[in-house]
């Protein structure tokens, strides 16, 4: 009897939860991103993006010069204040200002309840100072589960139900989406959220074409470029879309629609950037000299296979994006196929622009962080692969599936070891040596391993550290 009543009520779930299957995706995943609440896995990087929102809601626009006078000017950490910059008589941010724009909506009810309650808007004070880490933690979370919703919303306009929730699964959890988007305000969780965005509205208007998805994609594409220079390569696919549908469709009106809004959410941005940095792209512009002579290929294996930076050891599953890619021929209509095809060499060729950089580790952070930016387009490939292999047969379809669940979830459990044991910041770990430029040995020791030694904590939790934010700043000590 309880059974013939549990069968309807079960239905009845499942029809409401595939009723409501974003909203699930996105509470399920919003939540794993914050399960780890008492670590923190940001950087003094993001600290621009998370003053500036509380900065404009209290009327001060972009210039954190109280913050920098009050706060930040007498920083005790060797790396200095190297996140602001100094110009035209103000303090800016080093670093592009869409980020705090893009969160700032999620910033209004904590400001109001801030001012109701009379908290100073000052980093001195206890109460604000936590505020700001948990918004930022808060905020980046929502970036994240946006992005696996905006992931399986795409996903199920080319696969079924059961592909798209696996290859949102590994996007969402198996890659430095959770480790570096969920945990911080740096540029790479909206990178993700824009390119994702931007993708559901290129792949719905091949379906079905209409003017306000061009206006749409330009916005998106402007945002996506000046969240992060390095994005124009990943926009390339996006612009000869659009520019191509004046060949397929014969009319003006997209092509119109695109550059019209690319022009008017660029405008503010460039003048911005070109009024205080005298460059596009900001003080970003300056930074030809970080992209150093140096010997390329140990780089690029650095970035592919570095035990403590290896886009392989870290996420091994991406092995999958390379048959996956091959696979993208029989995509349909062939829009779809030309846009999916032309990513595969922009991601290739992003790739091979950090392989120029001589700080191609990243800096203090889990894992490769560079590749978060690429991350929807390789999980697409991934998935083409996971597809595949669920159309084969026999014993070739369990050995596939084999193979591709073994890598999904050594994915999952490296970054599930970055996001609940990492134990310290990202230039220094187990004998304590600091990562330079001028010395990158510790990526390269197997014996001594980022990795390594997260696991090490969970059985001498001594030989691992802690931080204390101070100054907004982290500093790394010996646990125990």
């Amino acid at each position: 009897m309880s059974q013939a009543l549990g069968m309807p009520l079960l239905k009845k779930a499942i029809a409401l939860i595939r009723k409501h299957e974003a909203l699930v995706v996105f509470v399920a995943l919003f939540v794993v991103y914050l399960s780890n609440c008492t670590y923190y896995l940001s950087s003094t990087d993001t600290i621009p993006a998370i003053l500036l929102p509380f900065n404009i809601l209290d009327g001060r626009g972009l210039f954190l010069d109280g913050f920098y006078n009050d706060y930040y000017k007498d920083t005790t950490n060797w790396w200095g204040n190297y996140y602001f910059t100094f110009t035209r008589g103000h303090v800016l941010s080093m670093y592009p200002i869409v980020v705090p724009l893009l969160v700032l909506p999620l910033y209004v009810l904590p400001f109001i309840f801030i001012k109701l309650a009379g908290i100073p808007i000052d980093m001195h004070d206890h109460v604000f100072f936590l505020t700001v880490y948990g918004m930022e933690k808060l905020s980046a979370g929502v970036i994240a589960a946006l992005s696996g919703v905006f992931m399986y919303m795409l996903l199920r306009e080319l696969f079924d139900r059961k592909v798209s929730l696996a290859g949102t699964l590994f996007f969402a959890l198996g890659t430095s989406t959770w480790t570096i988007g969920s945990q911080g305000l740096w540029q790479h969780g909206a990178s993700e959220l824009l390119l994702l965005a931007a993708l559901l509205v290129l792949v719905r208007n091949v379906k079905s074409r209409k003017p306000l998805n061009f206006v749409l994609l330009g916005v998106l594409t402007a945002l996506l470029v000046f969240n992060r220079p390095t994005n124009a390569l990943l926009a390339i696919p996006l612009i000869l879309y659009a520019l191509s549908d004046f060949f397929v469709a014969k009319k003006l009106d997209g092509v119109v629609a695109y550059v019209a809004s690319v022009a008017a959410v660029s405008l503010p941005f460039l003048a911005y950037n070109l009024y205080y940095f005298g460059g596009m792209f900001g003080a970003y512009s300056g930074f030809g000299y970080a992209f150093g002579a140096g010997d390329v290929s140990t780089r690029l294996a650095g970035l592919l296979v570095s035990p403590s930076r290896g886009l392989l050891i870290y996420t091994p599953a991406v092995l999958l994006a390379i048959p996956g890619y091959f696979l993208v021929k029989n995509l349909q209509p062939p829009a779809l196929r030309s846009v999916f095809y032309v990513y595969g060499f922009s991601v290739v060729a992003t790739i091979l622009i950090y392989s120029l950089y001589e700080c191609w580790w990243g800096g203090g952070c889990y894992g490769p962080r560079f590749f978060t930016d690429m991350m929807p387009i390789i999980a697409i490939f991934v998935t083409f692969c996971i597809d595949k292999a669920l159309k084969l047969e026999g014993a070739g379809r369990t050995m596939a599936l084999a193979a591709i669940a073994v890598l999904i979830v050594a994915s999952i459990a490296v970054q599930a070891i970055g996001a609940y044991l990492y134990p310290v910041y990202g230039f220094q770990w187990g004998h304590g040596q600091t990562i330079t430029v001028e010395n990158q040995s510790k990526l390269w020791d197997w014996s001594d391993t980022q990795i390594g030694e997260s696991l090490n904590g969970i059985f001498n939790r001594s030989a691992g550290y802690t931080y204390i934010i101070e100054n907004g700043n982290v500093k790394v000590v010996p646990a125990g």
